[in-house]
């Protein structure tokens, strides 16, 4: 084609075609370009008629692939982190390196249903971390599906949702440190709803934690699990926000040979022998946790300062280790290139307060621990940020689960470079 302006206008064309499934608004750009190329003298109309066709077909098929693309919401993030254990009192010092990587999307099928996956690092054995060790001799790294759910968001019923599937746990979460309880790397499976009702959120929902529905006995172990939040601006500058959770675990030990699977992912509650082996095989208590935290937030200053107090019971505990709590403070912000945030939080978690196996993996120990957690957060780019921390821990109790009789701090160490896309 001789025109150079027409040339021009069939690139732009065909670029917009190629990148339709990124343009929500196609059809009312290839409108503005059409009208434009009408409107110019210099073009001649055999061009501008063939012109309008093309555009006309591109808005009919680029429209439909933009329309769908507007329905999908692609995330991830990546991470490299490097990581030491050291005063241990049961083995030597420890640094390696590791890395994340996260990808998924969610996609509305429609105003009420949508659908999301994510596929994540790590073992699909490890519920509680999706990093990968270097230094596996070039080995390949595993992938694995951590979410697969469906989404209903009811009409008839405003202002609540439904999960159904492997999901997000969606608890209000303590604002300084929010994984006492559950690690925010495990992604539960079963059902769980939520809503709102005036001031208050609420959450509930059944996790199936195993499956021994082919067993004689047809037992499975699952938890109820539920949460109300409120938040409660006192002025312009102060806000109070409060949470009450409740996790209930039923047949953590199933009657059958399936049943040790959960039992062996113990991460310090403890133990019993119930066949009189000398082994133990089971857990000497059962769970049944009242978690609640209050956050009062003051923006009055040049950063956002935030208070936090934490506690966790275990009624249902056979042994006095049955409580534990954090006291935390954090200030400043991590949202714009330059933002810089600290935090610092005392934490006492009893041997038997929670169920190990979910707990947190941020410190050497999932329960049973006295110590400190403090770390600093710096926005360094505007999706990239350096987050250090240093938890300090003791057993809370050394019965028989420390090789020495050295109740030393043992210390983790972690500086983390986070990149989110």
């Amino acid at each position: 084609m001789k025109d150079s302006k027409g040339i021009t206008a069939i690139v732009v064309l065909a670029a917009m075609a190629t990148s339709a499934a990124a343009q929500s608004g196609l059809d009312a750009k290839l409108k503005k370009l059409n009208d434009a190329a009408q409107a110019d003298p210099a073009l001649s109309a055999d061009f501008k008629s063939a012109l309008a066709d093309v555009a006309g077909e591109l808005g009919k098929s680029g429209g439909g692939v933009g329309a769908w693309a507007s329905k999908l919401k692609c995330y991830g993030d990546f991470r490299l982190r490097h990581e030491s254990d050291f005063r241990l009192d049961d083995s030597e010092s420890r640094n390696r390196e590791r890395l994340r990587l996260r990808v998924g999307a969610d996609y509305a099928v429609n105003d009420q249903m949508s659908v999301g996956a994510r596929l994540v690092t790590g073992s699909a054995t490890d519920e509680n971390s999706p990093h990968q060790n270097l230094g596996a001799t070039f080995d390949k790294m595993a992938v694995n599906l951590d979410r697969a759910f469906l989404t209903w968001k009811p009409t008839f019923v405003a202002d609540t949702w439904i999960n159904a599937g492997k999901f997000g746990h969606a608890f209000e979460k303590n604002p300084v440190y929010g994984e006492l309880v559950w690690d925010e790397d495990v992604q539960p499976t079963g059902l769980a709803a939520g809503g709102t009702y005036g001031a208050f959120k609420w959450v509930a929902g059944e996790y199936l934690l195993l499956d021994n529905s082919t067993s004689g006995t047809l037992e499975s172990a699952a938890a109820f699990v539920a949460q109300v939040s409120t938040s409660h601006k006192l002025s312009d500058t102060n806000k109070l926000t409060g949470a009450f959770a409740f996790y209930r675990y039923n047949r953590l030990n199933p009657d059958d040979v399936d049943g040790s699977r959960l039992f062996a992912e113990n991460a310090g509650n403890a133990t019993t022998d119930t066949t009189g082996d000398a082994v133990a095989d089971d857990y000497l208590s059962r769970f049944t946790i009242y978690n609640p935290f209050v956050a009062f937030e003051h923006t009055g200053m040049s950063q956002p300062l935030i208070f936090a107090a934490e506690y966790v019971l275990n009624p249902r505990a056979k042994i006095d280790g049955d409580s534990g709590y954090s006291l935390g403070v954090k200030w400043g912000k991590n949202k714009a290139k330059g933002d810089c945030q600290y935090y610092y939080s005392y934490q006492v978690m009893e041997q038997d307060a929670v169920l190990s196996n979910f707990t947190n993996d941020d410190f050497l120990f999932g329960t049973n621990y006295r110590g400190h957690l403090v770390g600093m957060k710096w926005q360094c780019l505007e999706q990239a940020e350096l987050h250090v921390s240093l938890s300090a821990m003791r057993r809370d109790d050394l019965g028989t689960t420390a090789t020495t009789d050295d109740d030393q701090l043992q210390c983790r160490a972690r500086a983390d470079f986070n990149f989110r896309f």
